[in-house]
Formats: C-alpha cells, structure tokens, sequence
C-alpha cells in the first residue's frame, strides 16, 4: 500500500502546527505507516521562515517534503479544468487541496487540515484499517475521522453502520 499522509499551513497557524510540534502527532503517529509525508505551504508572510522550519523537520524525519502551494496552483487548476475564478472565495483554502492530490503519486491520500487533532484513544492503526476498507468496497471512496466526537450524531446521521464505520453520504 502506497500512502501519502499530508497537511498544510498558513499563516495563521503555522506556528502553532511547525512550532509547537503539533504535526509531529499526525505524521509520526497516524502517518507512521506513510510511504510520503508531505507539507504544503500556503498563503504565508515569511515563507524563507516557514521553509526553515519545514526544513528542520525533514531533517528530524518527520516530513519527507514540503512544496509551496503556489508553486503548483497553476498546474492543479489547469488538471482539473476550473479555474481560480471557478473557486471564488473558496480558492484560498481549497487550493492546498487540489495541489496534494494534483501532486499524490502514491494510490491513497491522507489529508490532515492543520486544526486536525488526533485523540489520544484513538486506535494506532485506524490509518491502515480505512484503507483495508478502501480496498474492499468499491462503493467507498473517503473515509474521515469524526471532527468533533459527537459520534451518537455521527450514528444518527449515517446511512447504515458497520462496525468501526458510520455510513453515510458526502465526505465532511
């Protein structure tokens, strides 16, 4: 299984996310398992700043790559035949979105927004065990984490359930 764990910053939480160590959680605990963990950059002051902090990481082994969103917003905009008018008001904070998956070489895709936190009773596999439920239903094509732990609503609003999955339609 080929996998590619990733997330991104900006500049209002960068700091918080390459500073403070909050990716550390996501990438060497649920990304552990990754073939890529990648950092996108977006819409930040002092990039040379960002970089150097992104860099640190990769040298500590926590990423394995960063790119600048911008570098690439052009080429994703273009593969997926909208443009940033298209997007509207939306395009700043979908554009890291579409550079990763314009950019995923691996078959499965991870993405972890930045205010993504994993809980601590959170099974250490959960990572494998969505894409093992990837790979056996056809009729699956994303799987997330409950954001909020309210999960009797999750229950409540699911299609059907199964046991660690909650069925339902749309992606968030």
């Amino acid at each position: 299984m080929a996998l590619t764990v990733e997330t991104k910053v900006w500049e209002k939480d960068w700091r918080f996310i390459l500073k403070q160590g909050s990716i550390k959680k996501v990438m060497l605990g649920l990304g552990r398992s990754a073939t890529k963990r990648l950092l996108l950059i977006n819409n930040v002051d002092r990039p040379t700043e960002v970089a150097r902090y992104a860099d640190q990481l990769i040298h500590d082994g926590i990423l394995d790559d960063y790119v600048f969103v911008d570098d690439y917003a052009s080429a994703a905009l273009n593969f997926f035949k909208i443009s940033k008018e298209d997007l509207g008001k939306g395009y700043y904070y979908s554009i890291a979105e579409l550079v990763s998956i314009y950019l995923c070489e691996t078959d499965y895709l991870a993405h972890f927004s930045g205010d993504t936190i994993a809980q601590d009773s959170m099974p250490s596999d959960w990572l494998n065990t969505a894409v093992e439920l990837l790979q056996e239903r056809e009729d699956v094509s994303v799987v997330n984490l409950a954001w909020d732990s309210k999960f009797s609503e999750v229950d409540k609003d699911a299609i059907f359930l199964e046991e660690s999955f909650a069925y339902g339609y749309g992606f968030s």
